[in-house]
């Protein structure tokens, strides 16, 4: 979110009833099988539109276990133009470049454990 969006003057009201839920998305593997997912960020440059997400749980669920910290990028469909999906970044160097980016704009805000067999 920029700046501009909050200057907008939301009432109290309007905080309570949509704000304050979880931006979700949902992603099916190649399996076919569904999964849900908080999106916790979002990035834009040259190279193209990323998100960070991690698997959504509940508030019941968020004690019992944490999540990963999955980084995402925008593909063009070839097959259906204007739309996009999202793809594991599979290019070492922009993969590394991107999850620094995301790390310094979470960690304010998450407790973000980085995994040592990443890098």
């Amino acid at each position: 979110m920029s700046e501009k969006d909050f200057d907008q003057g939301f009432t109290d009201e309007s905080l309570e009833e949509n704000d304050l839920s979880p931006d979700l998305i949902s992603l099916i593997d190649d399996d076919g099988k569904e999964y849900e997912f908080e999106i916790l960020d979002s990035y834009d440059c040259d190279e193209g539109h990323y998100i960070a997400i991690a698997p959504y749980m509940s508030e019941e669920e968020e004690d019992l276990d944490e999540g990963d910290l999955m980084i995402l990028k925008a593909i063009d469909d070839v097959e259906d133009e204007g739309e996009f999906y999202y793809s594991p970044i599979e290019d070492d160097a922009e993969f590394n470049r991107i999850s620094e980016i995301f790390v310094r704009r979470l960690e304010e805000f998450y407790d973000i454990v980085e995994d040592p067999e990443n890098e």
